[in-house]
């Protein structure tokens, strides 16, 4: 595992927030990496391989998180997972 962690910041651009649909798609992707990944808001860590987790942000819209990876595809993972945040999680809104 790679000491250096990497870490970008995304956004919650869907108008229903980080609910339990995008919220299961981001732990099913995060499970698809080695690497250790985390969500970071106001100085708490929330492990993006759990739902729970996530849920517990209570992300709504325009909320700005800290996405953090470390291990050997940490870089590939945050690419990803920012990537569903940037399409807004495929959801169709008017």
């Amino acid at each position: 595992m790679s000491d250096i962690a990497l870490s970008t910041t995304v956004t919650v651009k869907n108008s229903k927030g980080l609910h339990l649909r995008p919220a299961d798609a981001l732990v099913q992707k995060a499970q698809e990496f080695s690497a250790s990944i985390a969500f970071v808001r106001d100085g708490d860590r929330f492990d993006a391989k759990s739902v729970l987790e996530i849920m517990t942000l209570g992300a709504a819209q325009g909320t700005e998180l800290q996405l953090e990876a470390q291990g050997e595809d940490a870089e590939q993972a945050l690419q990803e997972l920012a990537a569903m945040f940037d399409c807004g999680f495929d959801e169709n809104e008017p």
